[in-house]
């Protein structure tokens, strides 16, 4: 359960960044590059934020699932 939900520090490791792109302001964005980034944005947003290593992945997928049937059901708004 929940007091095995922490991998121990030496068995896991912290997940890798996103490859950091420069930014598009007002003053670039009519450049040809600015195109390439933000397709490459895009792609970085639809697939997420990595899977966190440190969490028993077993714990991590049932409590995601919680969440997400959570946020998703039809009175969401009225559970305090």
């Amino acid at each position: 359960g929940f007091e095995n939900r922490i991998i121990p520090k030496a068995d896991s490791h912290k997940p890798e960044e996103p490859e950091k792109l420069p930014l598009i302001t007002w003053f670039n964005h009519l450049s040809p590059e600015a195109t390439t980034i933000q397709i490459e944005v895009e792609k970085q947003v639809r697939q997420g934020p990595p899977v966190d290593h440190r969490i028993n992945p077993d714990w991590r997928e049932r409590y995601e699932d919680l969440i997400w049937s959570l946020i998703n059901h039809r009175e969401f708004v009225w559970l305090n």
